[in-house]
């Protein structure tokens, strides 16, 4: 299947270990990988030693602001493939929004979502909308682990829509 793809587009905010593991078993399918990231790095969020954003190819810095230039590239080259891990930023929620209203196959990366609180209503909202569109769009949806499997299931999304990729990385 992998060897098909003319080009693949990994979109996200931050590189982060298992994403990178990913990347690595990629690039040695020989996979043309074009990366995108809203962000060169984040010490707040990951006060790692080393910057790993180009660890293993040059990527492309797209910005966590609304970045029509970006947007359009993406729906524009209908030929190549998607990955969208998660709902980052305005960007990505306007190409989750878009690969829907245009009949887009794409896919969908996440992890184990952390579990809202009761009192946290409009985050509630924003999971029940974004679950909606993830279930009627043209997107596999890619878990990491047999939790998050299960999780998604819980919440009636088909198993044809889910797939698994156990990713393990060594934690020091």
């Amino acid at each position: 299947i992998l060897m098909k793809i003319l080009t693949l587009n990994l979109i996200q905010d931050i590189a982060t270990p298992h994403n990178n593991l990913l990347i690595k078993e990629l690039l040695k399918k020989n996979i043309k990988l074009k990366l995108w990231y809203s962000m060169y790095e984040n010490k707040k969020l990951y006060n790692w030693k080393k910057n790993i954003t180009n660890e293993y190819q040059k990527s492309i810095i797209y910005s966590r602001k609304l970045n029509l230039r970006f947007l359009l590239k993406c729906l524009k080259n209908r030929n190549e493939k998607f990955i969208l891990v998660g709902w980052m930023n305005i960007n990505t929620v306007l190409l989750h929004i878009f690969f829907l209203l245009f009949f887009q196959k794409f896919n969908h990366w996440t992890d184990l979502p952390r579990e809202i609180e009761k009192h946290e209503r409009f985050s509630r909202l924003k999971r029940y909308v974004s679950y909606g569109f993830l279930r009627i769009s043209r997107c596999k949806i890619l878990v990491v682990g047999e939790k998050a499997y299960k999780y998604f299931k819980l919440r009636n999304f088909p198993e044809s829509k889910l797939v698994n990729i156990p990713v393990i990385i060594s934690v020091e």
